[in-house]
């Protein structure tokens, strides 16, 4: 309902809506502190994502790390398996070379038959700022033996 009133200069007519509420203006300064809950909130959520972001980093390396030892002690361990190199047992240098890379030989299987294959399994823990968190070791598998050479037709 507008009034009939004749408006003076620079007056304007007032909106009815009746969907929004009517906020005095001296109410507007009762601030709640909405915007400090969602400055620490949105904080929180940075922190928890930066977080899983480094987590994932350290995962890969360590995963990286744990691949390299184990075809680095397979290639090793394969080559003294053959006689290619005198290392003694091949199991033992396999060890070896996998705590030069900071990881631990779970499992080496000289595998007889066809040339001399082995098989070796080694786990890295982790490293970094999550060394000694509870979180899982990575294991990696790895399988080295002869060069397999094709004769040219």
């Amino acid at each position: 309902m507008r009034s009939n009133k004749p408006l003076r200069t620079g007056e304007q007519q007032p909106r009815e809506d009746s969907s929004r509420k009517k906020i005095p203006r001296e109410d507007w300064t009762q601030e709640t502190g909405a915007a400090t809950a969602l400055v620490i909130g949105l904080l929180v959520f940075g922190l928890l994502a930066a977080l899983s972001v480094a987590m994932w980093a350290v995962s890969a390396a360590d995963q990286a790390r744990a691949k390299t030892a184990a075809d680095l002690a397979a290639l090793a361990a394969a080559d003294a398996h053959r006689g290619v190199i005198s290392a003694g047992n091949p199991c033992a240098l396999a060890a070896t070379i996998a705590a030069k890379h900071e990881s631990e030989l779970t499992t080496c299987t000289l595998l007889v038959g066809e040339g001399a294959t082995v098989r070796i399994v080694t786990k890295a823990h982790r490293s970094g700022w999550f060394k000694g968190w509870p979180l899982p070791a990575m294991q990696a598998e790895s399988y080295a033996g002869p060069p397999t050479i094709e004769e040219a037709e």
